[in-house]
This record gives C-alpha cells, structure tokens and sequence, in this order.
C-alpha cells in the first residue's frame, strides 16, 4: 500500500497508509515513511516545527535520510556542503578531468545521484564515463546516456529506466530518474528530486537547493564569497545575478541563465541563451537547445512557432520525439484551433506524431481534415503532385510528410480515389518519388514499391477473374477437337479443296451486291434463307460440334466453369453472406438435419416471454429455409447451361425458333468459308468460332441470366425480407434492432446482386497475355474467396522455393486461381473455424509451401488446423469418398453435384485423370489437420513444351 505517483495526502490516508505497512515489515514502514514526509512537506496543514520536534524523537536511528528530512522541513542552512571537484569540472569546460573525477567518485560512492546524473550527461555529449566494477551501475549509466542522447534505442531505454525507477524507488536516483522521463530538464546538472536529495547522504549544493525553499536558497548562496564553478553555477540559475562567472564555461552560463529563466516564469529572456546554445560545437548541446526552444515558445504562448519548431526537430530526429511538447501542443487542439498552419505540412505531421507518441485515436479525424485542407488550400488532387512543387517546402519536412503521412489509411477521406486500389496506386506514386527526391532510403522505398507492385498485382487479377466468372479453357477444347473432330476437319478441307477460294469469291461478290441495295437486312436474311448448306454440311456438322463442346464439355466447357466458379459455393455465398453479416440467417444443424436456433437474437431481445420467443425462432428458421429454397433453384435450375438435362438452363448459344437457329449456323459457315485460309489448324479454327461466333451470340443469354440475379432473385429475397420484417413486429413491436438490420440487408442483397451480375459478363480478351507468379496467382484465388466471404481471415504462411514460384502461363493462371478458390473454399467450409459459433476466435495460421521436385516438378501443400468441434470421423469418411471417386474418374457427375465435392473438383480442375504426370493427395494430419498436395509439371504451369 504504497503511496507511489501521489502528490499530496491527507493526515488521514497518511496515517491508513502507515498502519498497514507497520503490519508488514519494519523496513517497509521506514520507506513508506520517508515517501510520505516528503509528499506533505508542502500541504497546507503540516506544521513544520511540530514535525521537527516529532523527527528529533527518532534520533536513535541512525539514517542520513532523517538528517535530510530536518533540513527540508527546518527554517535554517545546512552546517556543512561537500564539494564536488567533478562539478566543478565540469561546469568550467574541463570535461576529460570531469570523467576522471567522476569515474573516481563512483568507485567509492557508486549510489551518489548527483555523480550518476553528471556522469551520464557527459556520456551523452561524447566524453564517456565508466564503470566496469559495478555491472548495474554501469548498465543503467548506459540507458541513461541513450536516453539522454536521444540515440536509436532511446525508446527502449526509455522503458528500462521506468521499470528500474519502479522496482528499485528505494533507490536515491530513482525519483530523479522518473522526472527527467516525464519532462525535458532545463537544468545542465539534471533536475535533482526532492525524494532523491532526502534519500542521498552526498549533500553537494545542487543536493542541498533542492532540499530548501526558494528563500532559504537565496539566503545561502548569499552566504560565502569564495565561489568556485558549482556556486557561480546556483547563483545564476537561482539568482540570475552573479557577481562572477569566470569559473564557469560559455555553455554552463548560458544553461543557468535558461534555468533561471525557467524558474522564474520568464521564457522570454531564455531566448538569447537558447541562441547560443545551439552553436556550442558539441551535437548534444546543440540538441538540448533545440529541444528547450521548442518548450520555451510554448510556454511563452507562441503555440504556433512551438508546433513549428517541435515538428522541425522530430523530423530532423525522431527520437527527439518523447522529450517534445507535442503532447502539450496538441492535446487539447485539434484542427479548428490551428487551422492557420493549414498551408504547412507541420500540421498533418504534427498530428501523426502525437498519434504515434500517445497511440490515441482521438486526433484521427484531425489529422485527416488537416492532410485534405493542406491539398485543398495548395490546389492538389494527389500528394504525388507534390514533386513538381517540391521547392516551395522546406524538404525534409515534405519528405517526412510523403513517407509517413500520406498514406492509405489517410488519403482514403480524399474523393480522389475510389478504392483501396486507387490508393495503393497513389501511395506507389508517392514512393517512386521518395525513391526520386531522398536517395538515401531508396532500399527501403523499393521494399514498399515491391510490396505495393504484389498486392496491385493480386488485385488486378481478382479484378480480371471477377469481372467474369464465366469461361471456357480455350486450350483443353483445342485438345479434345484435335483428339475427336481433326479426322473430320481434314476431310473438309480435302473436300472442300481446290474450289474453296472459288467459293469464297462468289460469296463475297453476292454479299457486295447486296450491301450496296437498300432493304439490305431484308435481302439479307432471304440470301441465307435460300443458301445451300449441304456442300458445306461438313463444316456446318463441325461448328455445330464445337459449339456443343465449348458449352458442355466436361472440365473445359462453359458449364463446367460455372459449376466450379459459380454454382459451387460462390452464388450461395454472395447473397447468405450479408444475410449472416447481419445475423439474420442460420445454418442446418448436421446433427438434426434442422436449422440452428438464431441464437444472436434470442439472446439480444429480452422484452419477449417463452411464446414469442419460440414464433420468432420459427420465423427466422424459416427465413433461413427460404433463402436457401431460393439460392438452390437458382443454382440447380438456373445457372446452367441450356440442355436436355437442364431444361431452364439460362445460358444458351441456339435460339428457339428452329429457323433462327438454321440461319445462324448458315451466318457462321459463310462467315468461316470467308476467313479461314486451307492451311487453317482444327486448333486455329476452334479459336475462331470462339471468339467470333460463340462468346459474341452467348452475350444475349448471358445478360439474361445477370437479369436473373439483379432482378429476379434479388427480387425474392428482397420480398422474403419485407415478409420477415412483418412477421417480426407481428410477434412483437420491440426488435426495431433486428428491423433495422433486415431493412440494412435489402441494400446488402441489392450490393450483391450487382457483384454477382458482372461475373456473367463475357470474358474480354485484351488481358489475355497477363499473367502471375504462381505464388501470387495463388494470393490471387485467396483474396478472391475473401472478397466473397470476409469471414475468411485467416493468416497465410508460406515457404517458397523461388525456383517453384514460376511465372504462370494465361490459362495456366486461370487453372490455379480456381485451384485455390477450391482449397481455401474447402477450409473455409469444413475446417469448423467459420461456424456460426466460431464467428468471433483467433484463426489458425495456413501453412503454404512451394517446392520443387527434381526433375521438372513443382509440388504445392496447404495445410491448416481442425477446430475441435468437428466430427473427425465424418471427415475421414468424406475424404475416402472423395478418394474413391477420383479412383473411378466420376468427375462428370460431380460437376452436377453442389455439396461435398470440392476435393473431386480440384482433381477435375487439375485434368488429374489420365495423367501419370500429376500427383493429387489429401489426408488428415493426426486428426488436427488437414492437407492437401498437388504436384504438376512445370510446362503445365509455363505453357512451355515439355
């Protein structure tokens, strides 16, 4: 029960205090004694002369610290005041003899404060003191000068002497210690504490001033004539009238007089002094006068030159940062009150240092006011505009204010960027200047450039995959047309022969003389109309062919994609997403094959009884059982492909009427026959009847099907919330909470509806040659999924063997963003961590390691932890059916499956089947973890010929 921090007490907490330390220990009592006699030594109510006479009653104990407390409570001067010859030194300049001395002094007096305090000041100023027989004192010598010096490492320093001034408070140094932490000292010898003058037995004059009043003090430095450096000194900073100063060195003058000044209340006249200071030739001298100018100004009540002068120093030297008044500058200012610096960088720096010192968020908004009026008032859109007007700022304070402050987090209140992406682009810009205009940092400028570069990277490839999820892989339909149809294409052109460049021309000369009548759309269509297909049945049979291949071909065609991309848990996650965000919907119980109790609710309402408790249960039960009635008819009807399987299919190339339909193919046959030369490929042809015929008339059904999404099925859902609202305020008219987050929801459905909607834009080509580091197509696939489900916010560590990090090929990128969209998806929905009851702990960490496999193998592994609540045993059943289905090659009816079919899906995506070259595995790891290992060769990554 120690009064530790406390500025006065009462006779009464006094008294508390000691009682309860007398029933401990006798040497606790004495500290806590002490502590208290120099704690209300200034109260109003402490009568000294009676406490006098109560001290002389302790005489039998022999302790310096009771003589101390009779000077300090005594109206008389001391008898006798060593004389220190090391202050003596080092007040007249002699700073080498002052290390002797002192060196000499703690050898036989190593507690001395006074000789600690002067020894680690000339430590700081480059004149180092030592004292190799004594491993602490030689320790905290050390922090002590780092702190003073304001070296690298001050901060660290800074808290080992707070922890020593804490646990060791018995010691004479420690009060001293804990004030020069709290504020910059004005004093060159250091502020001497009350606590530490009572508890040293060393009385040097500094010791004894600080043991006295201002009176007393006056009084006995009027009291001798033989002055050596130490009285000249006191006399100054006390008196501010010296009958001699030879004694005294420049700088020692100059820092009494700056004591004195402080004082006295009179900033004013430390000015002059402050001048002087700064050009003492000694770095530290130059630095404490910095340091002192910029307290001065604010107690002067220039608040504007001391935030000036405060900022311009921490720049120049951040660990000058704690002994600043920013703490006094900016604590009770914000912008508004300031707001005539609007036109300095200072400000915006300002503000962030006082964040970073104080680590409050309370000037945030300041800050970001002052960094957007700084652009405003300068007529700047962008910080990076900064470079052509870099003259005009004072250069280190600008450089300071790029690299610090302007970043994401801050630039994001400018309306000039409209994304995380735009920012990081923007902050790109600002370092590639930095790397430009401070050569000295570049290293450290390329290592964020690099950084930026990789998540601009990832972002523009979740950007290309997002914007459409539907696809076709070009290069496996290539592969299976060569296999099957290349018999038939040959003929064709064998057939078709000599005479196709003659048929091509008479086409092309009816076509101009059609283009060049009126009513042209009409004669047109009565041209195809009576065209002869059946010369060319053979093309016509092949185009017909690859059509229905790119659209249904297992693995590589368009429903394959959506299955993977679309159907397989990323619609479903788009809309249950917000509807969960907003704890509006449930999960099925495994267990019960029922819907979860919505627990968050029931517990948040507590004005409901048992009945309404178990309607508004039920109600959102079946909310929750709508939804997914919803999100599973679209998926199992809807988003597929047109076929005879898939009836309501929304995604067709044919139109219905069979007429139509005969024209188009004729439209496509002559379009070929225009443009395809007799050296055409079946590759080179397939790609052609991709780009031109197919995509471009799948644009119709496609936009059709975001329709669906954006109207249709945000339509329901958003009906089905109107229903619950009703249903809830039926039940009971208390849950405006729950009505608020299902009225917030609407929008959230409406939000992503439009996300899911751009995922059926065709795919645009112009991208095509951008590719990715396999490591980064990977983070691609990551950030994609977290887009879509931000729950998953797990922590990625990886081990990367760079000659596996191989740059990856177009469509290979496309293969491994799904890849990863299926594995990470898989954690995401069986590790147990996303569970409705899991929502709010520490995720594991996912290890992910690269490899490479002598000879031409790249080997990836993911694994990540099982939460406890998961049956092992169902996993292991899972995993063993996943095994045994890729065994018996049931990759196409998995893609017409929706749940449990994740892992089957990465071998399909893998083209794993039929590979002797490619490696597919999972497993558990001793019933905690999970793993899955792909192993592929490296041209299958590349694009490059084996």
């Amino acid at each position: 029960m120690h009064p530790i921090g406390a500025n006065s007490l009462t006779p009464i907490e006094a008294a508390d205090i000691l009682s309860f330390e007398a029933a401990s220990s006798p040497i606790d009592l004495y500290e806590t004694f002490l502590e208290i006699m120099i704690i209300i030594k200034d109260s109003l109510n402490v009568n000294k002369q009676r406490v006098l006479m109560q001290l002389r009653k302790l005489e039998k104990i022999v302790d310096h610290c009771l003589d101390n407390l009779k000077l300090l409570y005594s109206e008389d001067l001391p008898n006798s005041i060593d004389v220190a010859e090391y202050l003596n030194a080092f007040l007249s300049g002699q700073y080498q003899k002052a290390v002797f001395l002192a060196e000499e002094r703690l050898s036989e007096q190593p507690a001395d404060p006074m000789t600690i305090l002067l020894a680690a000041r000339l430590t700081a100023m480059g004149y180092p003191v030592s004292a190799e027989n004594n491993c602490f004192l030689d320790h905290l010598l050390s922090l002590l000068s780092t702190f003073l010096a304001h070296d690298k490492g001050s901060d660290e320093a800074t808290q080992s002497l707070e922890r020593i001034a804490l646990n060791f408070r018995s010691l004479p140094i420690s009060s001293s210690v804990n004030d020069l932490i709290q504020e910059a000292s004005s004093d060159l010898l250091g502020e001497i504490a009350t606590a530490t003058a009572v508890r040293t037995q060393y009385i040097s004059l500094p010791v004894c001033l600080a043991l006295m009043d201002a009176a007393r003090s006056k009084q006995l430095l009027n009291s001798q004539d033989l002055k050596d450096a130490t009285w000249q000194y006191e006399i100054i900073a006390h008196l501010g009238n010296p009958n001699k100063v030879d004694e005294l060195s420049s700088e020692a003058r100059d820092y009494a007089y700056i004591s004195f000044s402080k004082r006295n209340m009179d900033p004013s006249k430390a000015f002059s002094h402050l001048e002087q200071l700064a050009n003492s030739k000694n770095p530290y001298l130059q630095q404490e006068s910095s340091i002192l100018r910029a307290w001065f100004l604010y107690d002067d009540g220039d608040i504007q030159g001391s935030l000036l002068h405060a900022v311009s120093a921490a720049v120049s030297k951040p660990t000058l940062l704690r002994s600043l008044p920013l703490i006094k500058l900016f604590e009770h200012r914000g912008f508004r009150e300031l707001k005539q610096l609007e036109r300095e960088p200072c400000l915006s720096i300002g503000l962030f240092l006082y964040i970073n010192l104080t680590r409050e968020n309370t000037k945030d908004v300041a800050l970001k006011v002052a960094w957007k009026q700084f652009h405003k008032v300068h007529g700047l859109v962008r910080p990076s505009e900064l470079k052509t007007r870099f003259s005009e700022f004072n250069s280190a304070e600008l450089l300071f204010f790029l690299r610090n402050v302007c970043t994401q987090e801050i630039m994001e209140l400018s309306s000039a960027f409209n994304s995380p992406a735009d920012l990081d682009r923007e902050r790109l810009k600002i370092c590639i200047v930095l790397s430009e205009l401070d050569s000295d940092r570049t290293s450290d400028y390329d290592d964020e450039i690099i950084e930026l570069t990789r998540r601009l990277s990832i972002e523009d490839g979740v950007q290309q995959v997002e914007s459409s999820r539907v696809y076709a892989d070009l290069l496996g339909l290539q592969r299976w047309c060569h296999q099957n149809l290349n018999e038939l294409f040959l003929r064709y052109l064998d057939y078709a022969g000599s005479g196709l460049q003659a048929s091509v021309e008479d086409l092309e000369r009816s076509l101009i003389s059609i283009l060049k009548k009126t009513g042209v759309k009409v004669e047109l269509s009565s041209f195809l109309e009576d065209y002869d297909i059946s010369s060319d049945s053979l093309l016509g049979e092949l185009i017909e062919e690859c059509a229905s291949r790119f659209l249904t071909l297992p693995r590589f065609g368009l429903d394959a994609f959506l299955g993977s991309r679309v159907r397989h848990g990323s619609l479903e996650g788009a809309f249950r997403s917000p509807l969960e965000a907003r704890q509006l919907i449930t999960k099925i119980e495994s267990s019960t094959n029922q819907y979860e109790s919505n627990a968050y609710w029931l517990n948040s309402i507590d004005s409901i009884n048992a009945e309404q408790r178990a309607s508004l249960n039920k109600v959102l039960n079946t909310f929750s059982l709508s939804i997914d009635t919803l999100l599973d008819s679209a998926i199992s009807r809807f988003v597929h492909v047109r076929s005879a399987d898939n009836p309501e299919g929304l995604i067709t190339l044919w139109p219905v009427d069979k007429n139509v339909r005969k024209q188009l193919l004729k439209a496509w046959v002559i379009s070929t026959k225009a443009n395809m030369s007799k050296e055409a490929t079946i590759e080179q042809f397939v790609e052609f009847c991709a780009t031109t015929f197919f995509w471009p008339t799948l644009k119709n059904s496609l936009s059709e099907a975001a329709e669906f999404v954006t109207i249709t099925l945000a339509g329901k859902i958003h009906t089905e919330l109107c229903a619950l609202a009703t249903e809830v305020q039926r039940i009971t008219p208390n849950v405006h909470g729950l009505v608020a987050r299902i009225n917030a929801a609407k929008t959230d459905i409406e939000s992503a509806a439009a996300k899911v909607s751009k995922w059926f834009a065709p795919p645009q080509f112009t991208n095509m040659g951008s590719s990715y580091l396999l490591k980064t197509g990977i983070e691609i696939g990551i950030t994609s999924l977290r887009h879509l489900r931000p729950q998953f916010d797990n922590q990625i560590e990886w081990d990367v063997d760079e000659r596996a990090n191989v740059l990856l090929h177009p469509t290979s990128f496309q293969t491994i963003n799904d890849v990863a969209f299926l594995i990470f998806g898989n954690i995401l929905k069986h590790s147990g961590f996303f569970d409705g009851h899991n929502n709010g702990g520490d995720r594991p960490r996912i290890n992910i390691w690269l490899r490479w496999r002598e000879p031409d193998i790249v080997e990836v592994e993911v694994q990540n932890a099982i939460s406890s609540v998961k049956d092992i045993a169902s996993i292991e059943a899972n995993v063993n059916s996943a095994k045994e289905q890729i065994r018996l090659g049931q990759f196409d009816t998995v893609a017409r499956q929706k749940n449990k079919t994740g892992l089957v899906r990465l071998a399909s995506t893998l083209n794993y089947e039929n590979s002797g070259d490619k490696i597919v595995d999972f497993s558990l790891v001793e019933d905690s973890s999970f793993r899955v290992m792909f192993a592929v060769p490296i041209y299958f990554l590349t694009g490059q010929p084996k």
